[in-house]
């Protein structure tokens, strides 16, 4: 059974990561999954009542803002479908000026995922993770001077 949630911070502690994501897994504290939850709209996605996938976006300013997911392994299928379809919905009813999305360079559906949604490669974050590791940034951007 797949079920869309609020998110809550402690949902992010019960998801093992995809490999793809090992950037997140670095990062992942309680006190970031409270931080995430406090940025902007955020929901989890439930398979079989258990915690596959968080996915949420954080403000950063009026008109801007960045597009986060935590996904594991075995989301499977209809789980990720429920996440993308909530991702689209918002994506299309916000009126952002740019939006963002930070993709480690080897995540091919990741990648995937981003261009699917309409996001356009900007270019190669050099030594921007912390590790030191370099990160594609992708964008969408509406609306300005033509």
């Amino acid at each position: 059974m797949i079920e869309i949630a609020p998110y809550i911070p402690s949902h992010a502690a019960l998801i093992e990561l995809q490999p793809a994501q090992h950037l997140a897994a670095d990062l992942i504290s309680p006190d970031y999954a409270r931080r995430l939850a406090a940025e902007g709209p955020a929901v989890t996605v439930m398979v079989d009542r258990q915690p596959r996938g968080c996915l949420g976006l954080a403000w950063q300013w009026p008109g801007r803002g960045i597009v986060w997911a935590l996904l594991a392994a075995d989301i499977g299928p209809q789980g990720l479908t429920a996440l993308s379809l909530r991702a689209a919905r918002w994506l299309d009813r916000h009126d952002w000026a740019r939006i963002e999305a930070y993709i480690d360079p080897n995540h091919a559906n990741g990648h995937r995922w981003a261009r699917l949604f309409g996001f356009t490669h900007e270019g190669r974050l050099r030594r921007y993770a912390p590790d030191g590791r370099d990160i594609d940034l992708y964008a969408i951007v509406r609306g300005g001077p033509d």
